[in-house]
């Protein structure tokens, strides 16, 4: 059976398939139990806006191979971020989505809404139900940009957690 043609949420974590010599074998699934919708920001601009809270240029964020600048931004955001939520401010932080994390193939992402599904990693995204731009997502956006984020190049996705 093919994984993508599993049905979500049945007690099973294993599917029987097919090596390329035609031998059977089973796959387990790994679990996804939660979808985040919300805004992936670009790296660049991540950096930009950590440099700003820092009152440094962005060729200043502390660097090294296995730390790279936008990791170094998204701490330094996410530490004023948490002191407005101090403040009674309506605001989260920003989370890493994607499944590596060194740093390669994770995004970053503000994100605006959750919610819990019976999921599998590398699930196609024709099958994860999306969700779509609303009031909180209009909220979201008039914060980032009184933060001088340019939300025009945010794009809104749904992901698996």
């Amino acid at each position: 059976m093919d994984p993508s043609k599993q049905l979500i949420g049945d007690q099973s974590d294993q599917v029987p398939t097919s090596d390329d010599a035609g031998q059977q074998k089973v796959t387990y699934l790994e679990p996804r139990e939660i979808r985040v919708g919300g805004y992936i920001i670009p790296h660049q601009i991540i950096e930009e806006w950590g440099a700003r809270i820092r009152n440094i240029p962005v060729e200043n964020l502390f660097s090294t191979p296995s730390m790279r600048r936008h990791i170094t931004a998204y701490l330094s955001i996410n530490r004023r971020l948490m002191d407005m939520q101090k403040e009674n401010k309506e605001v989260t932080t920003l989370i890493l989505v994607g499944e590596e994390a060194d740093g390669n193939d994770h995004r970053i992402m503000y994100p605006t809404r959750s919610g819990p599904i019976k999921a599998y990693k590398d699930m196609p995204a024709e099958l994860i139900p999306q969700f779509e731009e609303g009031g909180e997502e209009m909220a979201a956006k008039e914060f980032l940009e009184s933060q001088d984020v340019p939300t025009p190049e945010l794009e809104f996705v749904t992901v698996l957690c």
